[in-house]
């Protein structure tokens, strides 16, 4: 099977196994098919000098994408990762085996993306927007005899536990760690992830709910 995002990579079962994580190019080739990293790379800012920039916004968020897709959620996974050649491919923005004689973004890299992401509220929101446009593409690829007539829209509380004592985290005794305790809304039906609320770790369960909701209903 050859990808769409390059066609210079062609997908066999093989006895060989070069790498334990090819289900980065099928992630890969359904971000490529929904267009979702064109919208992203239109409307998020990127704040770099351009005359320094290495690796394009686009090639830095497949990355951190691709990473989390596939369970690799330490950002210090990024340096093993660095040496897979699939990665590579699956990452970058150039075709044919261009990609493989390219650098990969450094953890440092993918730290300094992630904070210039959440500086901004017209970041954060084009992210949102990125979300549901994602879930929209995947809904509209089902069948439509199988798509339910009422979609149901899940909050729940997913504690995040901090190390040290970052702006607005706090003890919370229920989780029994330092945590933020963010509200996660997705599509019960399918699970597909629409948006999240960041609240202090002492909020509570439903603190902000009565008008974040509704905003996310009206998108």
């Amino acid at each position: 099977m050859k990808t769409s995002f390059n066609a210079s990579v062609n997908l066999s079962f093989s006895n060989q196994a070069n790498s334990s994580d090819a289900g980065a190019l099928l992630v890969r080739e359904a971000l490529e098919n929904s267009q979702v990293m064109n919208f992203l790379a239109d409307h998020l800012t990127d704040s770099r000098d351009p005359a320094r920039i290495v690796h394009s916004l686009t090639s830095q968020m497949r990355t951190v994408i691709l990473q989390r897709a596939l369970g690799w959620f330490d950002q210090s996974d990024t340096q093993v990762l660095a040496g897979d050649p699939l990665w590579h491919l699956a990452c970058s923005d150039a075709r044919g085996l261009t990609p493989l004689e390219q650098s990969r973004p450094s953890q440092a890299t993918l730290s300094r993306l992630l904070t210039a992401l959440s500086q901004t509220d017209s970041n954060l929101n084009t992210l949102h927007e990125g979300l549901l446009k994602l879930a929209v593409w995947r809904w509209n690829q089902q069948p439509k005899l199988v798509r339910p007539h009422i979609l149901t829209l899940d909050i729940d509380g997913l504690p995040v536990e901090v190390f040290g004592h970052q702006s607005g985290s706090s003890y919370n005794g229920y989780a029994g760690a330092r945590i933020y305790s963010p509200l996660i809304a997705s599509l019960a039906e399918t699970g597909d992830l629409l948006g999240g609320l960041l609240r202090e770790g002492n909020a509570g369960p439903a603190r902000d709910a009565c008008t974040w909701i509704p905003h996310l209903v009206d998108q």
